[in-house]
């Protein structure tokens, strides 16, 4: 086969012309910051882009929940130092309490007076809310948990429904108590 000046010239302008749609295409994507406008333009890389779109989407779920359990356990640990503190109050009150050197007057109005106190800043504690939500009341987060019906009393509304959060693929935890 002979070849000839316009065949090596078709040639050459067919390979100009090729050349030219690519850099059309690489300008398009400098211009958009995209590789590609459709799918169709390269079906392998935008299946690959929409998965990881997918598992970005995935983690930012998981981030949001941790975000939010961590929270409410915050929350919890507050909540329960503090009744922590309050139960070794109670404690040394019940000891000088049977401590002969006060009279049962004393221990009727100042000891008393005091633990009625604390029991009502248990049932405070006890009734911590997060976000508007009760957080030892199981699921019922709208309903206020504990109650002192009378100064001998205390009522719990709540149940023992655990709340679990998902925090990650197969990874889950309790938030509340």
């Amino acid at each position: 086969m002979r070849v000839t000046n316009q065949m090596m010239t078709n040639h050459a302008i067919q390979n100009m012309a090729q050349n030219l749609e690519a850099l059309q295409r690489l300008a398009e994507q400098a211009g958009s910051g995209k590789r590609f406008r459709s799918a169709s333009d390269d079906p392998v890389a935008a299946s690959a882009c929409l998965n990881l779109r997918s598992v970005l989407q995935s983690a930012k779920s998981y981030q949001f929940t941790i975000d939010r359990t961590t929270d409410w356990m915050n929350a919890n640990e507050f909540a329960l130092q503090r009744a922590g503190e309050l139960s070794l109050r109670a404690e040394n009150l019940i000891e000088r309490g049977l401590n002969d050197t006060l009279s049962a007057e004393e221990r009727r109005t100042a000891l008393a007076t005091e633990m009625d106190g604390l029991l009502r800043q248990l049932v405070d504690l006890a009734n911590t809310t997060h976000n508007g939500q009760y957080i030892f009341a199981g699921f019922q987060v709208k309903t206020k948990p504990i109650e002192l019906a009378d100064a001998d009393t205390v009522v719990y509304h709540g149940d023992q429904g655990d709340i679990p959060q998902t925090i990650g693929s197969e990874q889950q935890v309790q938030m509340n108590l």
